[in-house]
């Protein structure tokens, strides 16, 4: 008898019986039930969503181009998208957009398992991972709203995995490091095309990958030339289609920028934190950053109030409405905005530094039962609104998160020169890569005022590192 056959053959059985297969599975059914018990809300920001879809379906993108800058162009797209199929099928265009969703919450899916592969991690935490991302309160609300979040998971999850593999110390050609180079810089560009935000990370992100680089030893120095590629083709992919679509925009609406949200937003926060404050004023503002639930149990509601984002927006629209009586708009509006925020910045530099940080670690608290915007079933509402579970669920994956950080900075930096095989240096790579996202993410963002569904486009890093520090911690356990 074929041995080998019979073990082949034996390979899918031992497959479905992997508890991995199992966590697969059981999100899906999950997401299949949710499909059939939910229902999106259409309010806020989510309005603007659909009707910029159903400008770009039925308009087409000259009418996008000519009433903007208008929000960021991918998600609209998949708005039109699920609109011009349910019109073919007959179909409510949200019905199709949740399966729409579901699929790329599927493919993110996988693409975790991946880098968790990757890292070398136990299977059972592997499993345990990819189940909670397909059960996680917060990710799985951001497949079943009409926001765009979701469509940032794959791109940044490509992200991590191309640039981990651009520079292993194995012989790779150099159309191989291009190709590499350029498909990464297409990641940072759809991200960008979702959150406008990653126009900024992006120059960061590649500068802090080429100091990393270059810190290694020896033979790590000789790929130069490969390290060198790879900026360059990331940088060619990445400008060229962004500096197209806003010269599209300078063309048709007179705005050469990608989207024209940030300058007034800017102004509010940093308005707000150049105002006189209390001693309470600083209490409340680190009570605000855990949620507004745990502000109140302490404070009044004005003092929490004055940490949400109305009392932003109304430093922000104010300025913004006066600045246009005076006879400003477009490019000329946005460049007085952004001085006076940095004039106001400027005259309590502490003070808003100090909020600055309290203000980013929001980032952390990314789970959430009470993000909004789907109607659940009554039974997982119930649950849902139970305090004990969305309190100790949310703390506890926001410690896992702030720790999981630390630890893998610590590691790191401690073992950037002793590296000595493949596998040490992909996983430096994939560590490296999350973290030099991460970071800026919640840097730049902190500048603004930051919304838990904002932290759920770095939530799938945020488990990736949480799974690295349990993988090294249970490796040391005896």
């Amino acid at each position: 008898m074929n041995h080998s056959i019979l073990k082949k053959g034996h390979r899918p059985l031992i497959f479905i019986q992997s508890p991995i297969f199992w966590a697969f599975v059981s999100s899906f059914i999950y997401w299949l039930y949710l499909s059939c018990t939910s229902s999106m809300v259409i309010i806020f920001d989510s309005i603007d969503y659909e009707n910029l879809g159903r400008m770009i379906y039925s308009k087409g993108w000259t009418e996008y181009f000519i009433t903007g800058p208008n929000r960021e162009p991918i998600y609209p797209t998949i708005i039109s998208v699920a609109m011009r199929v349910g019109s073919f099928f007959s179909l409510p265009y949200l019905t199709i957009l949740v399966y729409i969703q579901i699929s790329i919450l599927f493919l993110s899916q996988l693409l975790l398992f991946y880098v968790l592969k990757k890292l070398k991690t136990n299977p059972w935490i592997i499993a345990g991972i990819i189940l909670y991302f397909g059960i996680s309160p917060a990710l799985v609300n951001s497949a079943f709203s009409l926001y765009s979040e979701i469509a940032t998971y794959p791109w940044i999850l490509s992200t991590i995995i191309l640039t981990s593999t651009a520079l292993k110390p194995i012989e790779r050609t150099l159309p191989k490091i291009a190709l590499t180079g350029a498909l990464t810089g297409i990641c940072f560009l759809m991200l960008t095309s979702v959150k406008g935000i990653f126009e900024l990370i992006t120059p960061i992100y590649l500068l802090l990958f080429i100091l990393f680089s270059l810190s290694f030893r020896g033979q790590f120095k000789k790929k130069f030339l490969h390290l060198l590629v790879f900026i360059l083709f990331a940088i060619l992919t990445f400008y060229s289609p962004l500096i197209s679509y806003k010269f599209a925009n300078k063309t048709y609406n007179g705005q050469y920028t990608l989207t024209s949200r940030g300058a007034w937003a800017l102004y509010g926060n940093t308005a707000r934190r150049a105002e006189p404050l209390s001693f309470k004023d600083y209490l409340s503002a680190f009570a605000y950053a855990p949620g507004k639930g745990v502000c109140h149990k302490f404070f009044d509601e004005n003092s929490c109030q004055y940490w949400s984002f109305t009392k932003s927006d109304e430093f922000g629209f104010g300025m913004n409405r006066k600045l246009t009586e005076e006879g400003l708009s477009g490019d000329e509006l946005n460049s007085a905005l952004i001085k006076l925020s940095i004039k106001k910045a400027s005259e309590h530099p502490f003070q808003y530094a100090l909020l600055m940080g309290i203000e980013s670690l929001k980032m952390f608290f990314w789970e959430s039962t009470k993000i909004g915007f789907v109607n659940y079933p009554p039974w997982l509402t119930k649950i849902y609104d139970f305090s004990i579970f969305k309190d100790s669920l949310r703390l506890v994956l926001s410690i896992l998160s702030f720790f999981s950080l630390n630890f893998s900075i610590i590691l790191l930096w401690r073992k950037r020169k002793l590296l000595t095989t493949n596998f040490e240096v992909e996983t430096f790579y994939i560590l490296l890569s999350a973290i030099i996202v991460i970071i800026p993410y919640i840097g730049i963002h902190a500048i603004f005022y930051i919304l838990t569904r904002y932290a759920l486009v770095i939530s799938p890093l945020f488990l990736i590192l949480i799974a690295f520090m349990l993988q090294q911690i249970t490796k040391k356990a005896p």
